[in-house]
């Protein structure tokens, strides 16, 4: 079976991201725990859930590397 992500905003006390949430957890109001560097950080509300672009885990990580193809092809 495959996992399905959908872009949310969340918020902690006054600081807001943006983010890809497996669909089960992506539900507006609810709270979640996301992983650190340090460990899991709780407390997370899901503000907002966009669930009109859904992505595959395969796709969501090749897409998490295209940065790296846009800034060979930059003329930076």
């Amino acid at each position: 079976m495959t996992t399905h992500y959908v872009q949310c905003e969340l918020s902690r006390h006054r600081l807001v991201q943006m983010t890809w949430l497996p669909e089960r957890f992506a539900r507006e109001g609810d709270y979640v725990k996301l992983k650190e560097a340090d460990g899991w950080q709780d407390g997370w509300r899901v503000m907002a859930a966009y669930p009109g672009v859904r992505l595959s885990h395969d796709v969501l990580m090749e897409r998490s590397q295209d940065y790296k193809r846009t800034r060979a092809a930059s003329d930076i």
